[in-house]
């Protein structure tokens, strides 16, 4: 069996695969408190035979520049995940504590993560940089990552059936955090996110695209912290 679970920052879903690929349980929990998160997360967790389980799949949101493909989860690539919460602050913390939550319940059981960023990964260098000083933008990895990757290329697939990698498409995830992405032969070329979730279209609580000159004023009003919340969280 396997389970692949989803831990956004106001929802959590869970559904369990036999080996085949056929659905055979599956949950979805709104967590409108993030203080109750684990709370409500280990309540659906346990509604699980923990004895069913073989396998169990996490979406992360940002690999950075570290993780480009699926990994298997261990103890010391689970503290370089850490490291990237600060780049999605609305997800990463909540993957991670799904990964941590699982590894105890379903002890001994293989943690597979899977990465929002993986499908961009390629993108041409014309579609990644950003106008900065190269110095700059290699030592703090300033680039165009992309996000919701496994919601584009599934999309694009779905669209492009058996032409998908001889055609191209537009693809938009449109929710609570929404997107753009441009699709040539089955590779990604360009997307609307970039170095965090935060960039391109207008969503449901972060700003989007907006003058670089307001961050900076938000910033110097309100400190960096209280920034981060209005644009992200308030916006």
């Amino acid at each position: 069996m396997i389970l692949v679970l989803n831990c956004g920052s106001q929802s959590i879903k869970w559904k369990v695969f036999d080996k085949n690929l056929k659905l055979i349980q599956k949950g979805n929990a709104e967590v409108l408190d993030a203080h109750y998160y684990e709370r409500v997360l280990r309540h659906e967790l346990l509604k699980i035979n923990v004895n069913d389980v073989d396998l169990i799949g996490h979406r992360v949101v940002h690999g950075g520049r570290t993780f480009v493909k699926p990994i298997k989860i261990t103890h010391e690539n689970l503290y370089d995940l850490e490291k990237l919460h600060d780049l999605a602050p609305l997800h990463n913390p909540y993957n991670v504590l799904g990964i941590r939550t699982c590894r105890k319940i379903f002890e001994g059981v293989e943690n597979i993560a899977v990465f929002d960023t993986e499908f961009f990964a390629d993108l041409p260098e014309k579609a990644f940089t950003y106008a900065l000083p190269e110095k700059i933008a290699e030592k703090f990895g300033f680039r165009r990552y992309g996000f919701q990757g496994t919601s584009h290329e599934f999309v694009a697939r779905k669209a492009g059936g058996n032409k998908f990698d001889k055609i191209k498409i537009i693809t938009c995830h449109l929710g609570g955090g929404a997107s753009v992405s441009a699709i040539k032969n089955g590779k990604a070329v360009d997307t609307s996110m970039g170095f965090t979730p935060i960039e391109g279209l207008v969503m449901m609580t972060r700003s989007g695209n907006i003058d670089a000159g307001i961050v900076l004023k938000l910033a110097e009003e309100f400190g960096v912290e209280e920034a981060n919340e209005i644009l992200n969280k308030e916006s």
